[in-house]
């Protein structure tokens, strides 16, 4: 993949904004199932898991669903978004590092086939919540047992200190416990990064993480049922960032399941492998229309109707998604700030970025938008209305989340008195 606006022409981005509105979120299904398929090819035997997180959208998941993959649930909501997009319970996983005792309850009663836990007191509460409910919980540790090096990565959750899985202090203790009666410990579950470019880091996780499985495994005197493992496999968001190398990745994995599963641990157990955004990020656009154009002081902002509040993630992680004004090439660019419709100077989706001559009504189209875009917005802030999200297949397109109006946001507040 390259790091340029999804394979939708602008006249089809055009006719998406005339016809639903903007802001819009659209979504290319054909993008999602290539990424799919490239990354079994790179990991096979591995089943692919769709991390709810990166987008929740029950439509673009049954995407994946259909092509074969499981799920991978960080809340109760993100298992209700698995549930309506058809997952069988069975196929779906409740991780995350922070799990209520209604949500546990909730996943149990809904049948979920496995939970990652991240600590001996989680685990306790599953216990109690399965001897409540008559019920038993298959259960996979999610390690935090190594220092594993990856630069300057910002979304680490292995090698600093993190919230996350146990350390080898935590898991010593957990194998010295008493056993649980409910709660059957059968599977390690491994994520070290996210955002990971480097196909060679991929590869060197993946192998790290089976011999600490292989370790904890001996240490709890457990079998392996499923091995899950994240990737963190990244989408180039930045000019001279280039998306993981995946024939090199391919390569490189084949050679550390070629010695791993060789090893009794891994015999008959499950692989799967977690990931979210390398399935969906290049698949989706953000369209904003331009509303004013103004020089301040000598810089130009370009102020759109959709902002931070609905595409935060730009100015949360510091740096601009590939940005374009839709229809208008060549011609002399000029850096400028696209800015959105909120009371605050941090509103920016893009800054400094090389753009054409702009005028109100254009249409501004912001890349690899399809995760960690729509739901992780300041959607309540200023009370502009939430955006529409389209699903395009091949001539096929479909209202996947319906444009709120200007009252809705109310919906959930009692009359006042």
């Amino acid at each position: 993949m390259s790091r340029d606006l999804p394979a939708l022409p602008p006249a089809r981005l055009r006719a998406l904004a005339a016809r639903h509105g903007t802001p819009l979120y659209a979504y290319d299904a054909a993008a999602v199932r290539r990424a799919h398929a490239a990354v079994l090819r790179c990991f096979a035997p591995f089943r692919a898991s769709y991390s709810f997180k990166a987008n929740p959208n029950p439509h673009l998941a049954a995407v994946l669903r259909r092509q074969g993959a499981a799920a991978d649930a960080a809340s109760a909501g993100e298992l209700c978004a698995a549930l309506a997009a058809g997952f069988a319970p069975a196929d779906i996983t409740l991780g995350g590092p922070a799990k209520g005792d209604d949500e546990l309850a909730f996943a149990l009663a809904a049948g979920v086939g496995h939970f990652v836990v991240e600590s001996a007191a989680e685990l306790d509460r599953l216990e109690r919540a399965c001897r409540r409910l008559g019920r038993r919980a298959a259960c996979s540790v999610r390690l935090n047992t190594y220092a594993a090096g990856h630069g300057g990565l910002r979304e680490r959750m292995t090698g600093p200190p993190t919230k996350f899985g146990f350390d080898r202090a935590a898991l010593a203790a957990l194998a010295a416990s008493r056993p649980r009666r409910h709660c059957r410990l059968c599977g390690v579950h491994v994520y070290n990064a996210s955002g990971i470019l480097d196909a060679a880091l991929v590869a060197r996780d993946l192998a790290a993480a089976m011999a600490e499985a292989r370790r904890a495994a001996g240490l709890l005197g457990m079998g392996i049922s499923r091995l899950t493992f994240g990737p963190g496999l990244g989408v180039a968001y930045l000019p001279g960032q280039r998306d993981p190398d995946l024939a090199l990745l391919a390569r490189r994995v084949k050679t550390v399941l070629d010695r791993e599963l060789q090893h009794e641990a891994f015999r008959g157990a499950e692989l799967q492998l977690e990931l979210g955004r390398y399935l969906v990020a290049a698949a989706g656009v953000f369209l904003t229309r331009v509303l004013d154009v103004k020089t301040c002081r000598g810089k130009r902002f370009v102020v759109t109707d959709g902002g931070i509040n609905h595409f935060l993630r730009p100015a949360l992680m510091g740096h601009n998604h590939p940005t374009a004004v839709v229809g208008r090439a060549g011609g002399r660019l000029a850096a400028a700030d696209v800015c959105g419709p909120l009371c605050t100077p941090i509103d920016t989706i893009a800054r400094n970025v090389m753009l054409p001559r702009v005028t109100a009504g254009d249409l501004v189209a912001v890349g690899r938008a399809g995760a960690y875009g729509f739901t992780m917005g300041l959607q309540s802030f200023i009370s502009h209305r939430m955006p529409a999200e389209v699903l395009v297949d091949g001539r096929e397109e479909r209202v996947i989340r319906r444009r709120t109006g200007f009252g809705d946001g109310l919906a959930n507040v009692p009359p006042v008195r």
